[in-house]
């Protein structure tokens, strides 16, 4: 693991490794992604507004991104990044707010959907402030998976993120390029909570 916050950019800090196989996590979230094509995760529609309670607070977060998304023999990037995550008034959901070891900033806006018993997750734009397009999708059987739609480098791609392991959350980010039928994990992250006081 790097130093949190060191001098030197992640980009800088490539792995030597190969690819790695599709990881267990994938594995399952692949078994929920029926309707992946339609933009909705295969599941129930059980969600609960406390279903990311468990992401509230301070942590250090160890990153691994392959250097191109599309192509599983490119090298990992490591590097560090430290979030903090807090409630919204109500319990409608919440912000996340990750600042990367190089001084890369970004934040995530989960909301909860009480009707449809769905989570909207919203990246924003650390440039101009404005909201991705959202994803959607929740929690089953402890495994949360989220799907919506996004471009890479101007080629359309289906987004799946997919989390695990709540006493310590396990997060990893897909790309399909062929409508949910594969998918290609290129982001793995390890959640370890903090207490920067």
């Amino acid at each position: 693991m790097s130093q949190c916050f060191s001098a030197a950019a992640p980009e800088t800090q490539v792995s030597s490794r190969t690819a790695e196989p599709e990881t267990a996590v994938a594995v399952r979230a692949r078994a929920h992604t029926a309707d992946a094509a339609a933009g909705l995760p295969s599941m129930p529609e059980s969600g609960e507004a406390r279903d990311f309670d468990f992401l509230h607070g301070e942590w250090l977060v160890e990153n691994r991104r392959l250097a191109d998304p599309l192509d599983a023999a490119s090298e990992w990037i490591v590097f560090d990044s430290a979030h903090s995550c807090r409630p919204l008034i109500g319990s409608a959901g919440h912000i996340e707010e990750i600042t990367s070891d190089n001084g890369v900033t970004g934040a995530v806006l989960r909301l909860f959907d009480a009707r449809s018993r769905r989570w909207a997750i919203h990246r924003i734009s650390p440039g101009d402030g404005t909201l991705r397009p959202a994803m959607h999708g929740g929690f089953d059987g402890g495994v949360g998976l989220f799907v919506g739609d996004e471009a890479w480098q101007g080629r359309p791609v289906l987004l799946r993120e997919t989390w695990t392991e709540p006493r310590r959350p396990h997060w990893e980010r897909a790309f399909s390029t062929d409508g949910g039928r594969t998918w290609l994990t290129y982001w793995v992250r390890d959640f370890i909570r903090v207490d920067w006081q």
